[in-house]
């Protein structure tokens, strides 16, 4: 069974009196350990298919199973508990919190899972030092380069030890040389530990060190 079974999903938008499809009819199956890249020009619907595996939007027709489970059949708050528990997120504006420390928001997603203190601390320490920043575990992001807060997204993905990460456009805030670290440093993890990567991108370097990648053009997946 696949880690990711999406089955002839479609997304449409209601702007006004227009209807805009953003997704017609896509399938798709992702294998446990894969590191997927979805790749299409601006509008082509790949962030809105990584929206929908990521439970965060819900689709018009179709059905999404993740580690068998069918996440269209569930209802607001169990989409939430799932998100927490299976998936891992990582943007391209770091989304960190401004008060919290690196080492605090590593920690945060893992007081929902109401993990206590001694542990949450050591197994956010490990990460950070797993990303190449245990020694600015008591800097806010402020203090960050653009890099290091990518770094510490990539440790707080990680933290509630999901089975899968999805990455929107990770690299695309980030020069040449930092985002081919950032890169390694993703990979280095999937081959380490086994978590599946799919990343929604048009940055040539991550196609490049991508298993596989997938165009997807005007709501249709075109190559795969």
């Amino acid at each position: 069974m696949p880690l990711l079974q999406v089955d002839s999903v479609f997304k449409d938008y209601k702007l006004g009196k227009t209807t805009v499809h953003a997704l017609r009819g896509v399938n798709l199956a992702v294998k446990k350990g894969e590191f997927t890249a979805i790749a299409g020009p601006s509008g082509s619907g790949k962030t809105t298919l990584l929206h929908l595996i990521g439970c965060i939007e819900v689709p018009t027709e179709g059905r999404i199973f993740i580690d068998g489970k069918d996440v269209t059949s569930l209802d607001a708050d169990e989409l939430a508990d799932f998100r927490l528990t299976h998936l891992g997120f990582i943007f391209q504006t770091f989304n960190l919190i401004p008060v919290l420390t690196a080492l605090e928001n590593v920690e945060f997603p893992l007081f929902k899972h109401a993990v206590p203190k001694a542990e949450r601390v050591k197994r956010s320490m490990e990460l950070l030092d797993t990303v190449g920043l245990s020694d600015y575990a008591k800097h806010k992001p402020e203090e960050l380069s653009g890099g290091q807060r990518q770094r510490v997204a990539i440790a707080r993905a990680l933290v509630t030890r999901p089975q899968l990460v999805l990455a929107d456009e990770p690299t695309a805030n980030l020069d040449h040389d930092t985002g081919a670290q950032i890169l390694q440093l993703m990979k280095a993890i999937n081959k380490r530990h086994g978590t599946t990567f799919i990343f929604s991108t048009h940055d040539p370097l991550i196609i490049e060190q991508a298993d596989r990648t997938i165009h997807i053009v005007d709501g249709v997946i075109t190559t795969d």
